[in-house]
């Protein structure tokens, strides 16, 4: 009867250890679980945020493209006008021709 005390006393230790290990496991399964859907929420913005980007760029590419193609235009028509009303060293008939080879070299097709 002497042992009944000590196997008891060992029995309850045992029962309340594993009980809060249990616990334990739990709660650090559940922060796993926690972080793991923080970081797939987090991974999904970023990828919408990406995939925002690419749609919203391409069309801004391609303006990007048709101003520059603009700029260009004017600058030589700029350029066309100029040496047209300052005369230099062009007559006007120099000058049209110029100028019509100059929209046919620089409309896209």
């Amino acid at each position: 009867m002497e042992w009944l005390l000590p196997a008891l006393f060992g029995f309850i230790g045992v029962f309340l250890g594993g009980i809060f290990s249990y616990w334990g496991i739990k709660k650090q399964v559940e922060h796993s679980d926690e972080r793991f859907e923080k970081g797939l929420a987090r991974q999904s913005e970023v990828g919408n945020r990406q995939r925002r980007w690419e749609v919203r760029s391409e069309p801004l590419l391609k303006l990007r493209s048709e101003l520059v193609i603009m700029a260009t235009k004017q600058d030589k028509v700029a350029s066309s006008a100029h040496k047209l009303h300052t005369r230099f060293g062009m007559t006007e008939e120099e000058a049209r021709t110029n100028y019509k080879r100059m929209l046919t070299k620089l409309t896209p097709t």
